[in-house]
């Protein structure tokens, strides 16, 4: 549970496994849902963040992802959502701003590539969020 290596939902599962309250879940710093932080590989939770904090940037990050997809196409939304179906919409659509590949090549990528990636989506919305930006188009 503290690998570093092993990312928020790697560490939920093992926590499910071996049937771990929710309150030890806390001692190893694991985050509120965590089995849908589906979309984050490598970041995960600084230990002391208080959690309200974290569910606040996440609503941030969910909320100017979702503007941004209704600013797009009728045609381009219900693409959206229906790739979006096959996820969650706990951090919205995070997963199309990280611009992961979208084939095999994402198991080629080192975990420092895919925290870079992350680091970088997430600033962008959150500069996007809080500086009222333009959205981009997925």
């Amino acid at each position: 549970m503290s690998c570093p290596g092993f990312s928020i939902v790697q560490k939920d599962n093992v926590a499910f496994l071996v049937d771990m309250p929710e309150s030890k879940m806390r001692d190893f710093n694991m985050p509120m849902h965590a089995s849908e932080w589906r979309h984050l590989h490598a970041l995960s939770i600084k230990p002391g963040v208080p959690l309200d904090v974290v569910e606040y940037y996440i609503a941030l990050i969910r909320g100017e992802t979702e503007r941004a997809a209704c600013n797009m196409s009728i045609d381009r939304q219900q693409q959206l959502r229906r790739e979006q179906d096959m996820s969650t919409d706990y951090w919205g659509y995070f997963w199309r701003e990280a611009k992961y590949p979208e084939s095999l090549d994402f198991k080629d990528l080192s975990l420092a590539r895919v925290a870079t990636a992350e680091w970088v989506a997430i600033g962008r919305i959150l500069r996007r969020a809080v500086e009222g930006g333009r959205p981009p188009v997925y």
